[in-house]
């Protein structure tokens, strides 16, 4: 059973989210520009864009190195009633993420999220790793098909049910090549690790991930 969908922003319009809201099923929704009036109004009330932390101030905080740089994370989240022409929402998340690499200037995403789940629903640790889970199938599934398979500029059957018929044999074929592309993890040098299941008992794992169940529509997220 699907306990909650995550959307990316070009999901979100009232009636979409609406759509959801009536079904009964919740939602988590990145907020952009295309949102217009909302996406302003929350905009400024989270401060998106400046150095001001969300009213509450920030709650959550993660830092780790990838690929040789430092990434910090904060987390912040208000308690909020979006009426039903606004999504009927119940809380806004704001997510800034640093990312500084030696010799480089900082790299700053500064992300907004809303959602109908009540807000003891997640704690501020699930709702980062939500957040997470949210960009890791924007990064890894849809960039694979529309960017280097070419999926929406070039489309090779244009009539009847053959456009299904080939979207469906794609994500078949991600699903395969996913799985062989997280058959060998690599470390920081690029060096080939064993797969979890051939190491030994005494090597640690913490911080590898292997592959997770996700739609490809839309990202369920369970909890």
């Amino acid at each position: 059973m699907v306990q909650c969908v995550s959307v990316d922003a070009g999901f979100v319009t009232i009636q979409n989210l609406m759509m959801l809201a009536v079904s009964g099923i919740p939602y988590i929704a990145a907020l952009e520009s295309n949102a217009g009036a909302l996406h302003r109004r929350l905009s400024m009330v989270m401060g998106q864009g400046t150095d001001a932390p969300p009213p509450g101030g920030w709650i959550a905080e993660t830092q780790e190195v990838r690929n040789k740089a430092q990434v910090h994370r904060q987390f912040g989240r208000i308690d909020e009633l979006g009426d039903c022409m606004e999504g009927d929402y119940r809380q806004v998340w704001r997510q800034r993420t640093t990312i500084v690499k030696a010799g480089k200037p900082p790299v700053i995403d500064d992300r907004l999220f809303i959602t109908s789940l009540p807000i003891n629903r997640l704690t501020p640790a699930q709702c980062m790793a939500a957040i997470r889970a949210h960009w890791g199938i924007e990064n890894d599934c849809f960039w694979t098909l529309d960017t280097q398979w070419n999926e929406d500029t070039r489309a090779w059957v244009k009539h009847g049910l053959g456009r299904e018929s080939l979207a469906v044999l794609r994500l078949i074929a991600y699903n395969l090549v996913r799985i062989v592309r997280h058959r060998v993890l690599r470390d920081g040098e690029a060096r080939p690790t064993p797969r979890r299941a051939d190491r030994s008992p005494t090597t640690s794992s913490a911080g590898r991930q292997g592959p997770s169940a996700k739609s490809w529509s839309s990202s369920a997220t369970h909890w």
